[in-house]
């Protein structure tokens, strides 16, 4: 396999190329040791897009306004910069899966698992929208969850600023005259109007939650056009209609914030914690980080425990553990054995 030929440069004479990590529409992610000796993030544009010099320009303006985002649930920015070809962003170092990989891989959250995501997406969305940014593409992808914590999840939204970028160069994802997004998570008066402001934010955050909830988004179809369709037409959707049980409060809640007209949405993402806390009767607990090691290892038992005595959504209402399931099937496998033996003997 050929050697990456950023392995081993010096960026701007602060950040040591280490390791290639993964290649995203922006360009390719590799970790780097910056001269402090903390192990970074960085993001090194796509050649071809730094022959354009107006993206240049809107890459540098989107990312000051980006670097000024402080909040523990968003993906902190470090620096940007250039060096000699290359135009680059440093993130903090995170190990992390997304709401999408956890949600396909463990499947529908539990009513205490979602709503601590929704708190703290909706923290991280507070900060960004009292400044006057924001999201435009908020979805299960654009959310991740650290593998290095303990007692719960730990939340952070990334790919701030990027959204209007990806426009130009994601051919993935569904642009309509000067939209951008994905059409699961569109909000109506984006598609008619291409109006956007951080009530199409919250949303995308209804979406999320109701897909992590019910383990399927409320629309979804093959042909972009005609999903885009269902999310402006398509009567809006409960989670006990398809199936899901959860506190009525929450149910509402979701149902919320996918209103049709954004004056019927909670009109802030500090109203949505807010009846989070309402409705729980407490702040929902989120997880404990805990430091890497030195090389970006997770220290050994850390992750997600579900707490005692919580429910499942996708109208489970109940999902055994591994030990019940366990038993259940020692049981079976006693009872065969009993019934065989009864037949040999008689």
């Amino acid at each position: 396999m050929k050697q990456d030929t950023l392995i081993g440069y010096n960026l701007g004479g602060r950040f040591v190329v280490e390791q290639l990590l993964d290649q995203e529409w922006l360009g390719k992610v590799y970790a780097a040791r910056a001269r402090s000796g903390e192990l970074v993030s960085v993001k090194v544009l796509d050649p071809h897009m730094v022959e354009d010099p107006a993206f240049v320009g809107r890459f540098g303006r989107e990312m000051m306004a980006t670097a000024a985002v402080e909040s523990p649930h968003t993906v902190k920015m470090i620096d940007f910069g250039e060096h000699s070809i290359f135009h680059y962003l440093v993130l903090e170092y995170l190990v992390s899966d997304t709401v999408r990989h956890v949600l396909e891989e463990q499947g529908p959250f539990s009513e205490a698992r979602a709503t601590s995501l929704a708190v703290q997406v909706a923290q991280g969305l507070s900060v960004a929208h009292t400044q006057g940014l924001v999201h435009r593409n908020l979805t299960p992808e654009s959310v991740i969850l650290l593998r290095n914590v303990r007692g719960g999840d730990f939340a952070k939204i990334k790919d701030f600023g990027l959204s209007r970028l990806q426009d130009e160069f994601n051919e993935t994802l569904t642009s309509v005259g000067t939209r951008v997004g994905n059409p699961r998570y569109m909000a109506p008066e984006y598609i008619e109007e291409e109006t956007f402001d951080h009530r199409g934010d919250l949303y995308a955050l209804g979406i999320v939650l109701f897909e992590v909830l019910s383990g399927k988004p409320p629309y979804d179809d093959r042909s972009p056009g005609r999903l885009l369709n269902l999310q402006v037409t398509a009567a809006v959707p409960r989670l006990s209609e398809v199936g899901v049980k959860v506190s009525p409060w929450l149910e509402d809640l979701v149902f919320d914030l996918m209103a049709k007209s954004p004056a019927a949405r909670p009109q802030s993402a500090q109203q949505v914690i807010e009846r989070v806390v309402r409705g729980l009767g407490h702040m929902p607990p989120e997880g404990v980080v805990v430091p890497l090691g030195h090389h970006g290892e997770v220290p050994e038992g850390v992750g997600w425990v579900e707490p005692a005595g919580s429910s499942r959504g996708g109208g489970s209402g109940m999902v055994l553990g591994a030990v019940g399931i366990g038993m259940a099937l020692a049981l079976v496998l006693v009872l065969v054995l009993g019934a065989v033996a009864f037949f040999v003997l008689f």
